[in-house]
Protein backbone atom coordinates (compact mmCIF):
# COMPACT_ATOMS: atom_id res chain seq x y z
CA UNK A 1 0.00 0.00 0.00
CA UNK A 2 1.00 3.83 0.08
CA UNK A 3 1.33 5.78 3.03
CA UNK A 4 1.22 9.56 3.10
CA UNK A 5 2.32 10.69 6.60
CA UNK A 6 1.43 14.30 6.47
CA UNK A 7 4.87 16.26 5.78
CA UNK A 8 6.49 12.88 5.01
CA UNK A 9 7.33 11.59 1.32
CA UNK A 10 5.05 8.84 0.08
CA UNK A 11 6.23 5.38 0.41
CA UNK A 12 4.91 2.27 -1.59
CA UNK A 13 5.18 -1.08 0.74
CA UNK A 14 5.35 -4.17 -1.56
CA UNK A 15 3.76 -7.45 -0.01
CA UNK A 16 3.87 -10.70 -0.90
CA UNK A 17 0.50 -12.93 -1.25
CA UNK A 18 0.77 -14.13 2.67
CA UNK A 19 1.19 -10.59 3.38
CA UNK A 20 5.17 -10.33 4.26
CA UNK A 21 6.76 -6.68 3.21
CA UNK A 22 9.30 -7.43 0.44
CA UNK A 23 10.42 -3.53 -0.21
CA UNK A 24 9.59 0.01 -0.01
CA UNK A 25 9.78 2.05 -2.67
CA UNK A 26 9.90 6.11 -1.74
CA UNK A 27 8.08 7.84 -4.11
CA UNK A 28 8.93 11.15 -3.55
CA UNK A 29 11.74 10.43 -6.44
CA UNK A 30 9.41 9.85 -8.76
CA UNK A 31 8.56 12.65 -10.96
CA UNK A 32 5.83 11.68 -13.79
CA UNK A 33 3.01 8.94 -14.38
CA UNK A 34 5.30 7.41 -16.83
CA UNK A 35 7.59 6.87 -14.42
CA UNK A 36 5.68 5.48 -11.90
CA UNK A 37 4.18 2.76 -14.40
CA UNK A 38 8.23 2.17 -15.38
CA UNK A 39 8.80 1.19 -12.10
CA UNK A 40 5.76 -0.83 -11.30
CA UNK A 41 6.68 -2.99 -13.99
CA UNK A 42 10.17 -3.13 -13.56
CA UNK A 43 8.71 -4.36 -10.04
CA UNK A 44 6.95 -7.24 -11.86
CA UNK A 45 3.42 -5.65 -11.55
CA UNK A 46 1.52 -5.97 -14.91
CA UNK A 47 -0.44 -2.74 -16.29
CA UNK A 48 -4.25 -3.16 -17.17
CA UNK A 49 -5.62 -1.50 -20.19
CA UNK A 50 -8.24 0.75 -19.56
CA UNK A 51 -10.57 -1.86 -21.01
CA UNK A 52 -9.73 -4.06 -18.41
CA UNK A 53 -9.56 -1.49 -15.22
CA UNK A 54 -13.19 -0.75 -16.99
CA UNK A 55 -14.20 -4.09 -16.56
CA UNK A 56 -12.59 -5.38 -13.28
CA UNK A 57 -14.48 -2.05 -11.82
CA UNK A 58 -17.92 -3.50 -13.27
CA UNK A 59 -17.21 -6.94 -11.95
CA UNK A 60 -16.44 -5.38 -8.28
CA UNK A 61 -19.60 -3.62 -8.70
CA UNK A 62 -21.69 -6.41 -9.35
CA UNK A 63 -20.03 -8.53 -6.82
CA UNK A 64 -21.13 -5.82 -4.20
CA UNK A 65 -24.30 -5.67 -5.49
CA UNK A 66 -24.88 -9.41 -5.16
CA UNK A 67 -23.74 -9.54 -1.62
CA UNK A 68 -25.72 -6.43 -1.01
CA UNK A 69 -29.17 -8.60 -2.33
CA UNK A 70 -27.38 -11.77 -0.87
CA UNK A 71 -27.40 -9.76 2.76
CA UNK A 72 -31.18 -8.28 2.66
CA UNK A 73 -32.44 -11.87 1.58
CA UNK A 74 -31.06 -13.27 4.80
CA UNK A 75 -32.19 -10.43 6.95
CA UNK A 76 -35.42 -11.11 5.17
CA UNK A 77 -35.63 -14.67 5.98
CA UNK A 78 -34.44 -13.62 9.67
CA UNK A 79 -37.14 -11.41 10.09
CA UNK A 80 -39.43 -14.06 8.51
CA UNK A 81 -38.39 -16.76 11.16
CA UNK A 82 -39.07 -14.16 13.90
CA UNK A 83 -42.06 -13.31 12.65
CA UNK A 84 -43.57 -17.46 12.18
CA UNK A 85 -41.96 -17.98 15.96
CA UNK A 86 -44.08 -15.15 16.91
CA UNK A 87 -47.04 -16.59 15.12
CA UNK A 88 -46.41 -20.11 16.43
CA UNK A 89 -45.76 -18.77 20.16
CA UNK A 90 -49.11 -16.24 19.97
CA UNK A 91 -51.35 -20.01 18.53
CA UNK A 92 -50.04 -21.96 21.55
CA UNK A 93 -51.45 -18.99 23.76
CA UNK A 94 -54.13 -19.02 22.05
CA UNK A 95 -54.51 -23.38 22.04
CA UNK A 96 -54.13 -23.01 25.37
CA UNK A 97 -57.14 -20.68 26.25
CA UNK A 98 -59.30 -23.18 23.61
CA UNK A 99 -58.17 -25.99 26.03
CA UNK A 100 -59.36 -25.11 29.40
CA UNK A 101 -61.87 -26.90 30.75
CA UNK A 102 -64.43 -26.89 33.47
CA UNK A 103 -63.54 -27.81 36.25
CA UNK A 104 -64.93 -31.43 37.76
CA UNK A 105 -65.68 -30.43 41.02
CA UNK A 106 -67.32 -27.75 42.99
CA UNK A 107 -66.60 -25.59 45.77
CA UNK A 108 -69.17 -26.37 48.45
CA UNK A 109 -70.57 -23.69 51.57
CA UNK A 110 -67.76 -25.02 53.58
CA UNK A 111 -64.63 -24.14 50.86
CA UNK A 112 -64.04 -27.80 50.11
CA UNK A 113 -63.52 -29.43 46.55
CA UNK A 114 -66.89 -31.83 45.77
CA UNK A 115 -66.57 -33.76 42.85
CA UNK A 116 -68.87 -33.01 40.34
CA UNK A 117 -71.32 -36.35 39.19
CA UNK A 118 -72.48 -36.66 35.82
CA UNK A 119 -76.09 -36.60 35.51
CA UNK A 120 -78.40 -39.33 34.41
Amino acid sequence: GVEYGGENPAVLTISDDDGNEIEEVQLFDIATNEEIHEMMINKGFERKSDVEIVEMKAKKQKEAEEEQTRLAMEREERREARSRKLQEKNGEKDNDKREIKEPDYYIDENGENVPKHDEM
